[in-house]
């Protein structure tokens, strides 16, 4: 679990930008608080006590506090997405790194699809939710915490009616999250199935045209395509249930909260500016719940798709160099299979007790019917797998005991399959006669 991703050791690393970003994002949430609150001032104050004086100077300070506060706000954009773009980086990098590391059987059991998915649909998610974050989240739960004690600072009884609006907004999220967050999941698994059908479709054109299997292709597709269809489906109407618990609930609470405050100034107990400035302040917070609320969703598929970011780094490569892993030296004399027993699974053997030595020099073919152990053989002396029981060796060392890196680079090969990287033809030859400084140009 060492692999997983650790936020805290990531953030701690920019933690300089992150108490100016959440300094800059107070300065935000506070001037939105001002605003409102500041109408008691101009029409108690200023207005009905006809003092011009004061409306000029309060008037100056919210423009000058707009003026700051813009400034302000562009430059937290600029370092917040600075670090948005590094973390998002090196996420990427820890996990690609990672897919390199792991062992060929990885390869074998998961589908190429759900790998990709971790890079494109799960990164993309998780970067919504982060970039997003500040605006959609941060600052209207700033905005909740200063509005309320303004509320307070104007009526307390009043602000008291109002602080309902915390177990009607959440009540529902809180039940329906945890099947959103599910739905989400299975959502995920169903997509990246999907995203392999269509890879294999693409890569197997030649067979699916020669065997005419493009209609089998498509019924099976269109399955797939269903289900997908189906989870989706599920997972966005719960995600929007969350939200419209928590707007609903706000909603009639405003009509309750506007309607008693309309009486306390009707009767004299609670001055019209006053009125003014806790409706503001109130319908600010409710937006903001509301705000909060609509971005919970996108927290939820964020953190669906950072765990499968973490699945796949949590797995372990099966083939790994040994502490004291020694380089090997040029080949001088064979290649031996000394009584190597190995499987694919633990139902059958590939290879049985098998025996041979390749001396060097010498042209050796491994002919027989298809799943014999040819390309086992070659699969073992690259170390892709390890014998279950025997040894490989090349000249007297046995393969386990040396590097990985100085094994495959003593060894030249010709897959069945190759491909052509995203690369010059040069850089290409490069890689192929590993020449690796070439290809770093």
């Amino acid at each position: 679990m060492k692999n997983r991703l650790n936020f805290r050791e990531l953030l701690f690393e920019y933690k300089g930008k992150i108490v100016v970003i959440f300094i800059l994002v107070v300065i935000f949430a506070g001037f939105e608080a001002v605003v409102p609150y500041s109408f008691s001032f101009i029409i108690d104050n200023a207005l009905l006590a006809k003092n011009m004086e004061l409306l000029i100077i309060i008037l100056a300070v919210l423009a000058v506090g707009a003026i700051i506060t813009a400034v302000s706000q562009v430059y937290r954009d600029y370092i917040y997405l600075d670090f948005c773009s590094k973390i998002l980086s090196k996420i990427r990098h820890k996990t690609f790194k990672h897919l390199q590391n792991l062992s060929m059987d990885f390869y074998v059991k998961n589908k190429p699809g759900d790998i990709i998915a971790r890079f494109s649909t799960d990164l993309t998610s998780f970067e919504q939710a982060l970039v997003f974050f500040p605006n959609y989240f941060l600052v209207p739960f700033l905005n909740i915490i200063i509005n309320t004690l303004l509320l307070f600072v104007i009526d307390v009884k009043l602000a008291l009616i109002s602080l309902l609006i915390f177990p009607a907004s959440l009540f529902g999220p809180y039940i329906l999250t945890p099947r959103a967050s599910k739905a989400g999941n299975i959502r995920k698994k169903t997509e990246a199935n999907t995203l392999s059908d269509v890879q294999t479709s693409v890569t197997s054109q030649s067979v699916i045209k020669a065997l005419n299997l493009q209609g089998l292709g498509i019924d099976y597709f269109n399955k797939t395509n269903q289900r997908f269809s189906r989870t989706m489906f599920k997972a966005l109407f719960l995600s929007s249930l969350v939200d419209r618990a928590g707007i609903a609930a706000v909603l009639i609470l405003q009509i309750v909260v506007l309607a008693i405050g309309c009486f306390m100034t009707y009767y004299g107990t609670l001055p019209v500016g006053q009125l003014v400035a806790f409706q503001g302040l109130f319908m600010g917070m409710s937006y903001s719940i509301i705000s909060a609320s609509a971005f919970i969703p996108m927290i939820i598929q964020g953190r669906v798709s950072i765990q499968r970011v973490n699945s796949l780094l949590a797995e372990e490569p099966k083939i790994v160099d040994t502490v004291n892993a020694e380089v090997l030296p040029e080949f001088n004399d064979e290649i031996k299979f000394n009584n190597v027993t190995f499987g694919y699974t633990d139902k059958i053997n590939n290879l049985e007790d098998v025996s041979f030595s390749i001396k060097k020099n010498s042209s050796v073919a491994f002919v027989g019917a298809s799943g014999c152990g040819k390309s086992t053989i070659l699969n073992l002396i690259m170390r892709f797998y390890d014998p279950v029981k025997g040894t490989v060796s090349i000249d007297g060392h046995d393969i386990k005991k040396v590097t990985q890196h100085s094994l495959r680079e003593k060894l030249g090969i010709v897959l069945q399959e190759n491909i052509l990287f995203n690369i010059s033809i040069m850089h290409n030859l490069a890689l192929f006669l590993k020449r690796d400084s070439l290809v770093s140009k």
